[in-house]
């Protein structure tokens, strides 16, 4: 996953790869979020105050690992929109590891963003919800 930081505040997480779904990510929303916002929580105030405006990148390791790791190319037909009407009780996540910082958009990608798109940019910067 890959969230974007700007002026120090998180605007946006997005997936990191755009040409693949990621299974019960929807009815996994909440906890993604959560669990991705406690770590950043956790790593912000340790990086380098020269650093406002950057992407950081992040690998969710799963609880059950029998689904780890299994992707739905988009338009494989292999996608159940189904999936992501159930709640979800339990966190399915064992932890959330960091794994790299990069530079802001659009110089890092965006996956689920589109940085020519102005509605997006507002995201991303941080004016818009």
């Amino acid at each position: 996953f890959r969230l974007i930081v700007k002026n120090y505040v998180p605007t946006a997480l997005t997936q990191y790869h755009k040409t693949i779904v990621i299974p019960n990510g929807g009815k996994h929303k909440q906890f993604l979020q959560d669990r991705i916002m406690g770590e950043f929580d956790i790593i912000k105030d340790k990086l380098d105050k020269k650093l406002k405006d950057y992407t950081i990148d992040f690998a969710v390791v799963l609880k059950d690992k029998d689904v780890q790791n299994i992707p739905v190319k988009i338009g494989d037909g292999d996608g159940d929109e189904k999936d992501n009407e159930d709640e979800v009780k339990e966190d399915p996540i064992d932890r959330v590891l960091l794994i790299e910082i990069n530079h802001e958009p659009p110089i890092a990608g965006t996956a689920l963003f589109d940085f020519k798109d102005e509605e997006d940019r507002k995201i991303m910067n941080g004016e818009k919800p």
